[in-house]
């Protein structure tokens, strides 16, 4: 049974009433599966509006000069988080922190913990979650070394002790 969308739209508003589904179809003639089926695709469709595309001046200057997170973009179109992202890809917009060259020499003093992604970022003049995204995607691992040796020596004592070896004697 086709249902015009004129009465699709009344189903819809008289559920937004507060009526229960069970009233609306008894209304209709229909059962509540039916209702139900109705109210879906009428509220989908009305999620599902195309949001146009804003212009690549208005993207940049949200995402560089306003320095707006994708996530605050995409809340001020209605969006999705990845259609923003999509839309910047687009436009070829980029953070340019994201293109930042970290000298071999800083590199080599983080992966031997010399500096740590706080020093690098105060250097480049970018906040550490930028740093630390940089250095991951360059394919820098910092070694983790323990903060105090005797910890780490700790550690490993109780490590051998669980597995009954104790300074290279077996422990019964």
């Amino acid at each position: 049974m086709k249902i015009p969308p004129e009465q699709r739209h009344v189903i819809v508003a008289m559920r937004e009433d507060g009526e229960s589904v069970k009233d609306i179809a008894a209304h209709f003639a229909m059962t509540t599966d039916q209702v139900h089926y109705i109210i879906a695709k009428e509220t989908q469709k009305e999620r599902k509006q195309r949001v146009e595309r804003p212009d690549d001046d208005y993207l940049y200057e949200l995402y560089i000069l306003e320095n707006l997170k994708q996530k605050e973009i995409a809340s001020r179109f209605n969006v999705s988080n990845a259609t923003v992202s999509s839309w910047l890809k687009q436009a070829g917009i980029e953070k340019e922190w994201k293109h930042l060259q970290i000298s071999e020499e800083d590199v080599r003093k983080y992966e031997s913990g010399k500096h740590t992604a706080n020093t690098l970022a105060e250097a480049y003049d970018v906040d550490s979650n930028q740093m630390r995204y940089i250095l991951s995607k360059s394919g820098v691992r910092k070694r983790v070394f323990p903060k105090r040796r005797h910890e780490y020596k700790a550690k490993r004592l109780r490590e051998k002790r669980s597995q009954g070896v104790v300074m290279g004697e077996n422990h019964r």
